[in-house]
């Protein structure tokens, strides 16, 4: 039996390397190498842990959304947003910049060092600001204008999810892709279930709810940490290697608080000019068209990302990322469009079919993915390139706030997402135009 389970095994992997091949050669024109075989087997592993998490969260949407309503599903969304913007202070770029570092070195014990070194400075930046958020509560909230308890599970969900995003970029700096992988899939089982556990007992509100989404954040904490245990070294406060990783850390800042702003202010002003109704159909329908979107994304920065920044011939990688961009705009577009109708109809009757939203999202959805190629490309070239991630990222910043403030108070939702696509596909000719000058970098 072990014996035909082998057979069995080996003809599968042979199957799957020889359609790999196919598909390869037949998009990129030439044949694939061992460096794209490790590239798409990262991409697989990660991506099983991707599917089956996006799955989890999709069905808690979906509860959420049916037995609670728009209007909880918008204070969910609310405090989701807050507390991403809260992680900018807490991660200062610390995440992908040690990412970047542990795939470049070789030896294991230059890798402990760095992982634990900016693990204990990232957890002494986490502290520091969630006091000073608790001990400043009350001029926070009358800035804000939010209610106390959105403004704690603030903070609470920008803890977890800092921390959790901490370890997922040491398992991946470590190409340790089967161990993230299992990371996001306990991630989701954890929340999917309790969840489900109130849903049968009749219980379920938004305090359950949001409590569901951050105990399966810190259950993957827990597991995270047992995988990482024996990848912990020394705390070495080495300056050249501090500043070296400061540095890109701090374009990294640059760039993910351009990012996270400009894709979480339109949420936090239809709050602002509509309601939290308006914010729950909005959230339906991101969730709908761009979850797919936003877990290729997730994907690309897992697997794609240490690649490319160990991968020596940067302009192979250009050339490849432009093959394929025509490919995913005729293919994606419908497909997303089709994929999104279906999710939005499990929402129930409270969340109806636009036309135009529809056509925005699905658009919106294939510009973010083919401008995160590029951005994660560049941010692999180092200083040089995350300099111009960072430009492009302010301009969709800017662009963006100027567009909701002026679109949304006319056309509702459809304005918030209209500003994203337009302000997404200038910064996506932004990077596109500068290059040469990334590529002229590289060979230099």
């Amino acid at each position: 039996m072990k014996l035909g389970d082998t057979i069995i095994t080996r003809n599968f992997i042979r199957y799957w390397e020889n359609l790999i091949s196919k598909l390869y050669k037949k998009v990129f024109e030439e044949e694939i190498g061992r460096d794209g075989f490790n590239l798409l087997n990262n991409i697989v592993v990660i991506g099983v842990g991707q599917v089956l998490f996006a799955l989890f969260s999709f069905s808690i949407s979906i509860i959420i959304g049916n037995k609670l309503g728009p209007s909880e599903f918008g204070i969910i969304t609310l405090i989701q947003s807050y507390g991403i913007i809260i992680t900018l202070p807490m991660n200062f770029g610390l995440n992908y910049s040690m990412e970047r570092k542990i795939s470049e070195v070789k030896t294991l014990n230059e890798k402990k060092t760095i992982l634990t070194t900016i693990y204990i400075i990232n957890i002494l930046f986490i502290v520091t600001i969630a006091i000073l958020l608790f001990s400043s509560e009350k001029y926070f909230r009358n800035k804000l204008e939010i209610s106390r308890f959105v403004y704690h599970y603030s903070i609470i969900y920008a803890i977890s999810i800092q921390l959790l995003n901490m370890l997922s970029s040491g398992l991946r700096g470590l190409f340790l892709t089967r161990s993230y992988s299992l990371s996001l899939i306990v991630n989701g089982f954890v929340s999917f279930l309790v969840m489900l556990i109130y849903l049968h007992e009749g219980t379920l509100n938004v305090y359950n709810a949001i409590n569901c989404i951050i105990l399966g954040i810190i259950v993957s904490i827990i597991v995270s940490l047992f995988i990482l245990r024996k990848y912990f070294g020394k705390f070495v406060m080495d300056k050249i290697l501090l500043s070296n990783i400061l540095t890109y850390a701090r374009f990294v800042f640059y760039s993910s608080f351009a990012f996270i702003i400009y894709t979480n202010i339109d949420k936090i002003l239809i709050n602002s000019y509509l309601s939290e109704y308006e914010l729950g159909i909005y959230r339906a329908y991101t969730t709908s068209y761009l979850m797919i979107v936003f877990y290729g994304i997730s994907l690309i920065i897992s697997a794609f990302f240490p690649f490319a920044s160990q991968y020596q011939n940067k302009k192979i990688l250009f050339s490849r990322i432009i093959k394929l961009s025509p490919i995913l705009i005729l293919i994606g577009t419908p497909s997303l469009f089709g994929f999104g109708y279906i999710l939005l109809s499990l929402f129930g009757k409270n969340f109806h079919f636009d036309l135009k939203l529809a056509i925005f999202f699905s658009l919106t959805g294939i510009i973010f993915l083919i401008y995160s190629l590029l951005h994660w490309f560049y941010n692999s070239v180092g200083v040089e390139g995350i300099k111009m991630v960072v430009h492009s990222s302010i301009i969709i910043m800017f662009t963006n706030i100027l567009l909701n403030i002026i679109f949304i108070k006319r056309y509702q939702i459809t304005g918030a997402i209209f500003s994203l696509l337009i302000s997404q596909f200038i910064g996506l000719l932004y990077l596109y135009s500068k290059h040469k000058i990334i590529l002229e970098k590289t060979t230099m």
